[in-house]
């Protein structure tokens, strides 16, 4: 959202078209259909910050930083340095993620493999008890 708006509004489209836009190719429903009612209202001549403040869609600290950019008439820029600070984020979420399943993936399969080396072993130890 925010990488898109910011290019959009960057490039010099106006910023209820490049909302528009925005809400046209969001894939998310709810965020679509949100982001034309923020539309509308910064139409009706709401701040960005406070149309989308209204829809919850957002976190508090990107409102904040768009509200900033819209006072301080650079927008386009905050919107960017949103974008880019929710793609480190993720990025560090991603990788907290891949760090903690690691160790779980080879705990499972070492698990698994347990359970293949008994079920090979424990019958050949069942004959050995027979046959003496």
């Amino acid at each position: 959202f925010s990488r898109t708006l910011g290019n959009l509004i960057e490039h010099g489209v106006p910023i209820l078209n490049a909302l528009q836009i925005v809400g046209e190719i969001a894939t998310n429903k709810v965020f679509a259909a949100e982001i034309k009612h923020s539309a509308t209202l910064v139409s009706k001549g709401q701040h960005l910050h406070e149309a989308l403040r209204n829809s919850r869609i957002l976190e508090q600290n990107t409102l904040d930083l768009i509200a900033v950019g819209e006072e301080s008439g650079k927008i386009e820029e905050m919107l960017l340095r949103v974008a880019v600070m929710n793609e480190t984020e993720a990025s560090q979420h991603i990788e907290t993620i891949m760090f903690m399943l690691e160790p779980a993936l080879i705990l499972i399969l070492g698990g698994i493999m347990a359970f293949i080396v008994m079920a090979i072993l424990l019958p050949i130890f069942q004959m050995n008890f027979l046959i003496q």
